[in-house]
């Protein structure tokens, strides 16, 4: 971030109470699941599937419903066991459920990481003083 107050701003994002959706009254924890709620629910659904016409708001969710209702084809793979999945969901629910000491220290491991490069001072965060380049 150019300087803390944009990672303050940015921070705020994520940890901002509860935000409610205009449209259906779902109550989302923050800006970030909120603004996800509104493009999942709510959005343009632009990526049609060809094999039955339903229509999704992402091309991923596209995919993985033709790989789970139409091809059968493999997207995901668990990488604790040989097991494959046509859906990232159900690869996570089986990995906490099926492994779930392997799966505890990798999500430790991946929060660690985050959050190192969230500290003030750990890459491009200056003083909150510094002026923008324009």
């Amino acid at each position: 971030f150019k300087n803390r107050q944009y990672w303050r701003q940015h921070i705020r994002l994520h940890v901002v109470g509860e935000v409610k959706c205009e449209i259906c009254g779902r109550m989302t924890p923050n800006r970030v699941a909120y603004r996800s709620h509104k493009k999942n629910a709510h959005g343009d659904r632009n990526h049609k599937c060809e094999w039955c016409g339903k229509s999704f708001t992402k091309a991923l969710t596209l995919r993985e419903h033709v790989a789970s209702r139409h091809t059968g084809a493999t997207l995901y793979s668990c990488s604790f066991c040989p097991k494959t999945f046509n859906s990232n969901a159900n690869m996570h629910s089986h990995q906490k459920k099926m492994h779930p000491v392997e799966w505890l220290a990798a999500k430790t491991s991946k929060e660690t990481s985050k959050a190192k490069a969230r500290e003030p001072g750990s890459g491009e965060v200056e003083s909150e003083d510094d002026s923008i380049d324009t």
